[in-house]
């Protein structure tokens, strides 16, 4: 009897230091996302920063044409939020480009028309240009896939911005 009470109690304890294990590796990993998606908003903040300093340049000379290469962080996607479409909060009433992180619409999730705005709400940058051009939405290409490079030209008193 008494063999097999001391067999439970060491049972017990190797589950609960694995359940600490568990807990314990589950904040390290939310720690290391948490760090890793500000670091990306940080670097969707600093491109933006690049494009908005271009874009002020029209203002003195509109024959001017911008290059914005090397735009970060890959694997996040560029939009454009004109007209009355949904936008993110930054956006309501006016023309914008966001950088976030596209999301996913996955048939089996439930998905409000809204999500990709929300997302750029939340977890994302954007800079308000009144006198955008809608262009198509793209991905920011890995570095193994090449470079992203932006090409910002004013058309007609509108800022145009495209992929190259």
């Amino acid at each position: 009897m008494k063999r097999g009470m001391l067999l439970a109690s060491e049972v017990i304890k190797i589950v609960l230091g694995l359940i600490g294990i568990a807990l314990l590796i589950y904040l390290l990993a939310a720690l290391y996302f948490s760090n890793a998606d500000g670091k990306k908003l940080d670097q969707a903040e600093a491109t933006l920063d690049r494009l908005s300093d271009i874009v002020s340049t029209f203002q003195t000379n509109p024959n001017f044409k911008g290059w914005l290469p090397d735009i970060t962080p890959q694997r996040w996607m560029v939009f454009s939020f004109t007209g009355n479409e949904l936008k993110p909060n930054q956006c309501i009433n006016v023309n914008c480009i966001c950088i976030c992180d596209k999301v996913r619409e996955d048939y089996w999730i439930y998905t409000a028309e809204n999500r990709q705005e929300s997302e750029c709400s939340e977890e994302g940058a954007c800079l308000i240009i009144e006198n955008l051009i809608e262009f198509n939405d793209f991905y920011i290409k890995k570095p193994g896939e090449g470079s992203t490079t932006l090409s910002i030209m004013e058309k007609g008193g509108q800022v145009e911005i495209k992929e190259i």
